[in-house]
């Protein structure tokens, strides 16, 4: 209960509704001198909605308090787009307004959303707050790709509404059709290269690397990061993707594994002699030849090295 105050340093986002929630469930009163009405009205629309006994005792109670009750089904994960939106949107400032009207939702709703269940406006300057008691630990732990909600909101706080923009509509300048078959080429090309390089955004936002070769490949995607900012010589944000991608497509060409007479590895390639006794796991095998490569050696991972893979004949049953 401490924590469920407007003044306490670990609240959580939802404090006020918990704090209904409290007060209901223990027969308690806000305490005198608390004026706080989001948590007594909260506290009276838990107790109504308590004694619903069927979906025409809702939709009854949704005419009695409609933002309020159109705020909880949202805040219940009854409509799980909308409410990732509203959340990312409440991450990026304090404007409901403009938050209405931009998610296409009441003000009135959004008023109640942010008051009951995600009470973030007073607090966004306050990013220890915002990572550890909003986006959670989780953020530090296993963020993973099935985290899209997370993920938006993170990206909400950190980049703001254009974020949130390039992230609901996929493509820039949705909803504006083509003018002219250039432009179509035009636009077409810029969001193939901003979808590739949000993609790899993501990729690395989620990344767990498990091995030492997962992680001496990220190094090299680091490295690559530098010198594309090094080489690119202020070309401006076309030239950096396009030197992104060729870094990217260099390291695919590089990566240490050949497959028969196709593999990547080229013919007469000088073995250095040393993975012969090296340890059999799959992982290992390849740092060290990642190592070599980085290192000046060279070595030979094609169809001459490699043993022919051999089928037993089918045996005929009688």
């Amino acid at each position: 209960m401490i924590e469920l105050q407007s003044e306490s340093k670990y609240r959580p986002s939802d404090w006020r509704w918990k704090r209904a929630a409290h007060l209901r469930q223990h027969g308690r009163m806000p305490f005198r001198g608390n004026h706080d009405i989001y948590v007594r009205k909260a506290k009276a629309y838990q107790g109504e909605r308590a004694v619903c006994t069927d979906e025409w005792a809702l939709c009854a109670l949704a005419e009695v308090w409609p933002a309020l009750d159109e705020a909880y089904r949202i805040y219940s994960g009854r409509y799980p787009p909308t409410k990732r939106e509203l959340e990312s949107r409440l991450l990026t400032g304090p404007d409901l307004a403009h938050i209405s009207a931009r998610s296409c939702l009441e003000l009135e709703v959004v008023r109640w959303y942010e008051a009951l269940f995600f009470n973030v406006s007073d607090r966004l300057h306050d990013p220890s707050w915002v990572v550890n008691y909003v986006l959670g630990p989780v953020l530090h732990e296993s963020l993973a790709d099935r985290d899209v909600d997370l993920i938006w909101r993170l990206l909400a706080y950190a980049y703001g509404a254009i974020a949130v923009e390039h992230l609901l509509y996929v493509v820039p300048s949705a909803g504006v059709p083509f003018a002219s078959v250039d432009e179509a080429t035009s636009r077409f090309d810029s969001g193939a290269r901003g979808l590739a390089t949000r993609r790899n955004f993501l990729n690395l936002l989620t990344l767990k690397p498990g091995d030492n070769y997962q992680k001496l490949h990220l190094l090299e995607i680091v490295r690559s990061f530098w010198e594309m900012e090094k080489n690119s010589g202020g070309g401006g944000v076309g030239s950096e993707v396009e030197a992104l991608l060729a870094h990217i497509e260099a390291a695919a060409k590089a990566l240490p594994w050949g497959v028969g007479v196709s593999g990547r590895a080229g013919s007469g390639v000088k073995s250095i002699g040393l993975l012969d006794p090296a340890d059999a796991g799959a992982g290992e095998r390849r740092l060290l030849v990642a190592v070599a490569e980085r290192s000046g050696g060279e070595i030979s991972v094609g169809a001459s090295t490699m043993p022919p893979a051999v089928f037993p004949e089918r045996q005929r049953v009688n």
